[in-house]
């Protein structure tokens, strides 16, 4: 369980690093946009939109899995809160197995988006970066979420067998 946590912290501590960098960033090219145009009445620099774009779509991946690490995805748990103890484990590891299945699916299907577009070769219109740049947020992200959740799974699992052992102690 330690090392399950230890994974966690790291990869949090990571996450929020990056996610600080990217946020960072975006808000000093939208100032400069901003600034460049209020107060110097400068032509609009033409870039600023784009990279800004890119780092809002990276923050947005990597915030995902932050937001996967808390529990801060919209949920619809009318059905889940009705039901109690080894069920309500059962419905968990179902869900958490759907939601694995399908950010590993999609993390996947990122990778041919990322192929696809370094085999077209594909580039942004203004700044002329390769199309991948951008892309490559979606393998990456998803496969972020994908390791948390699989961590939930994991350390859950730990936690209701620990849980059931202490209980069949009890009862001797």
């Amino acid at each position: 369980m330690k090392v399950i946590s230890s994974i966690d912290k790291v990869l949090a501590k990571i996450e929020e690093t990056v996610c600080l960098v990217l946020l960072t960033a975006m808000i000093a090219v939208i100032t400069l946009q901003v600034l460049n145009q209020a107060v110097l009445h400068i032509r609009s620099i033409v870039w600023t939109e784009e990279v800004s774009r890119i780092l809002f779509i990276w923050s947005i991946m990597i915030g995902s899995s932050l937001a996967a690490r808390k529990g801060d995805h919209l949920t619809v748990d009318f059905i889940y809160t009705h039901f109690k103890g080894n069920a309500k484990y059962i419905l968990r590891v179902i869900i958490l197995i759907i939601c694995i299945v399908t950010c590993a699916y999609i993390a996947r299907s990122g990778v041919y988006l990322v192929m696809n577009d370094i085999k077209r070769n594909k580039f942004f219109g203004v700044t002329l970066w390769p199309m991948w740049v951008g892309s490559v947020s979606v393998p990456i992200g998803f496969v972020m979420i994908t390791i948390r959740y699989i961590l939930q799974l994991i350390s859950e699992s730990i936690e209701k067998f620990r849980k059931d052992k202490t209980e069949e102690g009890g009862e001797n």
